[in-house]
């Protein structure tokens, strides 16, 4: 199936300057090639905009169009809507930004996704970057849910080889992306030293990731040397989280508690 503006902006054939291809103008998805939209259940709907860009400008609207790439799509039609109107790179604008909306009815159960993947098939006078898939976007959309009083500190407990590690406290900072948050230290500052009995280590190695937490209370962690899932409990506001890294030579988990910080 392919998406397309019909009605596009006149102008006279003197005035219009649509660029070729072979003048170097380039088009690919710009800001990146995978998003998420989340959708409360208070509010109703949601839209997520993906962006289009241009390696130069026109004195015209300039036609997008896109199509989706069924083998990795689970979304079903009924589930999204895409903006006819604006599958356009605006006149005199680099990037354009096409609307798709959804609305939690349509979604599928709390816990499960629908992928949206897109395919950018043509803007007017331009040819297609398709160098490390910028040609495709893959959208996932999902019921979400707000945390309601979230601990911001933490104190963490370490554990690994049997025995406890340093402890540490760490901060939860909010990102973009609901119910997300990054940490400069999942297993503390001191770990490495700790591990391989090398004070010269403290202070390095931090382990920093982000963290995430479903409305179904799985956490999920991806940092710099590994990733890891666990749970959170909204009662007591406490994470247990077990990760793996590959920082180590040898292949081995670290398991954390977080423990809201009191006052």
């Amino acid at each position: 199936m392919t998406f397309a503006l019909l009605g596009l902006t006149s102008c006279d054939d003197e005035d219009a300057q649509v660029f070729n291809p072979s003048d170097g103008d380039l088009a690919y998805f710009t800001k990146s090639t995978a998003g998420k939209l989340p959708i409360r259940e208070e509010n109703v709907t949601g839209s997520y905009f993906i962006e289009v860009g241009s390696t130069t400008k026109s004195n015209v609207d300039r036609q997008i169009e896109v199509s989706i790439v069924t083998e990795n799509t689970t979304a079903d039609p009924s589930m999204y809507t895409i903006d006819p109107a604006t599958l356009v790179i605006p006149a005199g604008e680099y990037v354009g930004k096409v609307k798709v909306s959804s609305s939690y009815a349509a979604l599928p159960p709390i816990g499960e996704t629908a992928v949206l993947a897109l395919k950018l098939d043509s803007v007017d006078g331009t040819e297609i970057v398709t160098e490390q898939g910028s040609d495709m976007f893959a959208l996932t959309m999902f019921k979400s849910c707000a945390i309601d009083n979230f601990p911001t500190t933490y104190n963490v407990l370490v554990s690994a080889f049997g025995q406890s590690a340093p402890s540490h406290v760490v901060n939860f900072v909010a990102l973009a992306d609901e119910n997300t948050y990054s940490i400069s230290s999942s297993w503390g500052p001191n770990f490495v030293a700790w591990a391989t009995d090398d004070p010269s280590y403290e202070d390095s190695y931090y382990y920093p990731g982000t963290i995430e937490i479903s409305c179904t209370n799985a956490v999920s962690f991806v940092g710099e040397f590994g990733s890891g899932t666990g749970t959170y409990d909204p009662g007591s506001g406490l994470i247990t989280l077990t990760i793996d890294q590959d920082l180590f030579t040898g292949s081995f988990t670290i398991d954390l508690i977080f423990m809201p910080q009191l006052g």
